[in-house]
């Protein structure tokens, strides 16, 4: 298995979230800001993780 097993989004709104989230496993995160306005996280096959700088959130391993 490779690429993005798992994206987590937040964002004003749920169905903008949803979508974010979907788009995220096949795009980067920093493309999508561009247009958007919301935090995410990656997760990567290989155990890495892509976690924008404004998540709200904490990632441990």
């Amino acid at each position: 298995m490779r690429g993005v097993v798992a994206p987590w989004v937040v964002a004003d709104e749920a169905a903008v979230a949803d979508g974010l989230a979907t788009a995220l496993f096949f795009t980067e995160g920093r493309r999508l800001a561009r247009e958007f306005d919301f935090a995410y996280v990656r997760m990567h096959a290989d155990g890495h993780a892509e976690v924008s700088r404004n998540f709200p959130g904490e990632v441990f391993t």
